[in-house]
């Protein structure tokens, strides 16, 4: 029987390995993908939102503008999260403000707002999901697992 302890890396966690750390990078990969999907519906539905609105689907190009306009400045902004509430509760805020974004789809101003939310939700998920896969995963397989990561983008 083996009794040695893993090695503890700078910072005092011990690296994840097997199915732990494909269930870590599974979670915030999957974490990753919602936000993302909940941003790439607009075009979609797009149509439908603009008859139900009022206004023209061409309309729908802008709010991409905001979404992204909002996670760009945010970026910058709203990285202290990460260190100050940590990597798993960033995931969840960002989580939550996605799931209220999209609950705010009634009026345009709403969507202004929703749109907003979105943006800053998805500049909160990357450095939290990366802070912890970076934390808990081993340095020969870093590569392997943010690379699995970095699928979420294409596949939301």
């Amino acid at each position: 029987m083996n009794t040695a302890a893993a090695p503890i890396e700078r910072g005092g966690h011990t690296p994840l390995a097997g199915f732990a750390l494909a269930r870590l990078v599974a979670l915030t990969t999957f974490a990753q993908i919602g936000t993302v999907m909940g941003i790439a519906v607009f075009p979609v539905v797009a149509p439908e939102i603009a008859r139900d609105m009022g206004v023209d689907a061409t309309l729908v190009g802008y709010q991409m503008s905001v979404v992204y306009g909002a996670a760009t400045l945010g970026s910058p902004l709203l990285i202290w999260m990460v260190t100050r509430f940590g990597a798993c509760r960033a995931i969840q805020l960002g989580l939550v403000g996605t799931i209220i974004g999209l609950a705010l789809l009634a009026t345009l101003p709403a969507l202004l707002a929703a749109s907003i939310l979105l943006g800053l939700s998805m500049c909160i998920m990357t450095p939290a999901g990366a802070h912890v896969l970076f934390r808990f995963s081993p340095p020969q397989s870093r590569n392997l697992v943010f690379s699995i990561k970095q699928t979420c983008v294409p596949a939301g």
